[in-house]
């Protein structure tokens, strides 16, 4: 699966940026600084063998990488998905979240409360996904079981479960690969 990669920027209106403000933002949801240069930052989420069963696409493996300027912020972000659900499925999620930044840097606005029902509405999202995967599994179990007493044949009884999977995975992908071209 293809991470998702985007580039955000923006310019402060006085020129002056806080660097202590920036780092808050990314701490409170988590993300651990990676680097710390003068015009350079970078923040970080490190990929987990439990990550498939997170539900916050924030918390997925992840890289955010800020160019400080004179009077202009850019951002290069890469989410590598949770080896799941592809991350292009939460480029709404995304670009909200640092459309807040940029609102929280340069007016000060409070964005704890947008994050929140931004994130919660991804989670829901995820939280669908994997009820889709769950039914296709189901049914492709209830396929397996028809099979095995029409042919008598337990391999295909066991193959219905990873069938359904893959198959449920594989759908669910393309659909918001192809929903985002």
């Amino acid at each position: 699966m293809s991470p998702f990669e985007k580039e955000f920027g923006f310019k402060t209106e006085n020129g002056q940026l806080s660097s202590k403000k920036l780092k808050n933002y990314f701490t409170k949801y988590n993300f651990k600084l990676r680097e710390d240069q003068n015009n350079k930052i970078i923040f970080f989420k490190k990929f987990s063998l439990l990550q498939g069963w997170h539900i916050n696409p924030l918390n997925w493996e992840s890289e955010i990488v800020i160019y400080i300027s004179d009077k202009i912020i850019k951002i290069k972000y890469t989410n590598y998905g949770n080896a799941t659900i592809t991350p292009f499925a939460f480029e709404n999620l995304f670009n909200l979240f640092f459309n807040n930044l940029e609102l929280y840097l340069t007016k000060s606005t409070n964005y704890e409360l947008n994050n929140q029902t931004i994130i919660k509405r991804a989670k829901q999202k995820v939280l669908f996904h994997f009820l889709i995967i769950a039914a296709c599994i189901c049914f492709f179990i209830l396929l397996g079981i028809f099979f095995k007493q029409e042919f008598n044949s337990e391999f295909l009884n066991k193959f219905g479960i990873l069938i359904g999977a893959i198959f449920s995975l594989k759908l669910i992908n393309q659909y918001w690969i192809y929903k985002k071209t």
